[in-house]
């Protein structure tokens, strides 16, 4: 039954697994995710001798809702394309189905390791996003004072520290932020094993936490020193990788030692615990777990085979965008390179890049961007997008003949500057909002196995905010043109 359990799981999850693994072998931040399923089946494996004196109490209505509710974020996440969605339903579905399979008196033991895996989710960029200028800047102001205290001329600039010979920048990678949460991710468990109250645990990974960043700075230091006396090489080489590498050893080596000298003798072990009394104890027949086993996994199983083999419609272009009219109103048009290349990459099916310009010279860019259907990996709505829309307000579009549309503005600094307009087309539908389009994919997805859409984009350069105003006339009536044309092309 285990063996037939842990079958069902894995083929359920098995994209998610996959997921996880690829982003674990390529992504240093999260290069710790192999150790974290370790991690947790070990913190199962010490409390064995606790476990089997809990008789189980199966709770099939509590755990069935939320083992459903785990499976429906599974469902959402991939019919929305969304990979953090997807792989946090996982710890949902695994409390559900102890729950459903062992009650409350084995899940509370249970919980902590469960709920541990979201280690190996990549759920902390939000969090350490906005901590890599305060550590680049503690870093680079300590590194400075080092460098000063062994006799090397430095001063710092912000995150810049210049020295005679070279001007050295502390960036995102090397601020330490990522090496933290490898830190306290091994530090937690060493923490709930090894130390007794909640101060010893919170000093612990405070100590932790603190040598890492000091230890960052001291490898700030070092590799100014190294700069100013031509030792080293390739600042970007494998050796500055291995010193990288060095803050995060720092930070273990912290962990043991703190846990040296927290510890007590006369802590009791984690799997001396005795059993909580308020749990029930109930007795349950084997033919019980037996049934609600062979139910759980075939529940896993069906829903498996929906998202491995339900195969969701390919919907092409009703007319190829190479027909796309050359010349629209007074509009003439010519190919040209796109503003915005990354959609690329993320698996476009079909691409319009063109410049179109009048008679008296004003000049507009258009890209539209289709896609067929999405998977991971082949995404209309990205990451890339995010950093667009974070830039970007919402205007409504006030054109002749037709309703008005909401669509996002971006405004890009450089020689000369760039104002860009974009919006969705789904399904006959323009959208302009990141989340309201999430959710008419999703909708769609679920429904009618649809998952195309578009991307409309119009550029105009200007150089003042008095040129600007009259680009955006310009763009609106530009749009105005081609709004017709869109539903001849576009599936609807």
């Amino acid at each position: 039954m285990a063996g037939l359990l842990l079958f069902a799981l894995v083929f359920c999850y098995a994209k998610v697994f996959m997921t996880l693994a690829r982003l674990w072998w390529t992504n240093d931040v999260y290069s710790y995710g192999f150790l974290i399923p370790c991690i947790s089946l070990y913190l199962i494996w010490i409390q064995r001798e606790k476990l089997t004196e809990i008789a189980p109490a199966p709770e099939f209505l509590k755990g069935l809702l939320l083992l459903l509710a785990g499976l429906s974020m599974l469902v959402v996440g991939q019919a929305s394309r969304t990979s953090l969605l997807e792989e946090l339903s996982l710890i949902i579905t695994l409390a559900g189905a102890v729950l459903l399979m062992l009650g409350r008196g084995l899940l509370y033991p249970l919980l902590f390791p469960i709920a541990y895996l979201i280690f190996m989710i990549p759920v902390w960029g939000a969090i350490t996003d906005r901590l890599h200028l305060p550590f680049q800047l503690f870093s680079a102001n300590l590194g400075v004072k080092l460098l000063h205290f062994i006799g090397i001329p430095a001063y710092r600039q912000g995150i810049y520290i210049e020295l005679p010979n070279i001007i050295l920048e502390v960036a995102d990678v090397c601020s330490g932020v990522n090496y933290l949460i490898a830190v306290i991710a091994i530090g937690i468990p060493m923490a709930y094993l090894f130390l007794s109250g909640w101060w010893r645990r919170t000093l612990l990974l405070g100590f932790a936490v603190a040598v890492a960043a000091f230890s960052n700075a001291i490898r700030v230091a070092l590799i100014g020193t190294l700069s100013y006396y031509g030792i080293g090489g390739d600042l970007h080489g494998p050796f500055h990788v291995l010193q990288g590498l060095s803050v995060s050893m720092i930070g273990y080596v912290a962990l043991f030692g703190g846990v040296w000298v927290l510890s007590k003798p006369s802590a009791p072990a984690l799997s001396d615990k005795a059993p909580n009394p308020e749990m029930p104890r109930p007795a349950v027949k084997k033919n019980e777990l037996a049934y609600l086993g062979l139910t759980l996994s075939a529940i896993l199983l069906l829903m498996g085979s929906y998202l491995h083999f339900y195969q969701r419609s390919s919907v092409p272009l009703k007319m190829t965008l190479e027909h796309f009219p050359m010349q629209i109103g007074e509009w003439a048009g010519r190919e040209s390179p796109p503003d915005y290349s990354f959609y690329r990459n993320f698996g476009v099916d079909q691409e319009l890049s063109r410049s179109y310009q009048t008679v008296t010279g004003e000049s507009i860019r258009l890209y539209i961007g289709y896609y067929e259907f999405q998977d991971q990996g082949k995404k209309l709505i990205n990451y890339k997008v995010s950093e667009l829309h974070r830039e970007a307000e919402k205007i409504k579009i006030e054109v002749n003949g037709h309703n008005a549309i909401e669509v996002n503005r971006v405004i890009e600094e450089g020689d000369p500057k760039k104002m860009t307009l974009f919006w969705y087309n789904l399904y006959g539908r323009s959208v302009a909002d990141w989340y309201q389009a999430k959710k008419e994919m999703t909708v769609e997805s679920l429904l009618r196995g649809r998952t195309d859409g578009a991307v409309i984009m119009v550029t105009a350069d200007f150089s003042h905010q008095e040129d600007l105003v009259e680009r955006m006339a310009h763009s609106e009536a530009f749009i105005d043109a081609i709004r017709p044309l869109l539903p001849q092309f576009l599936p609807q």
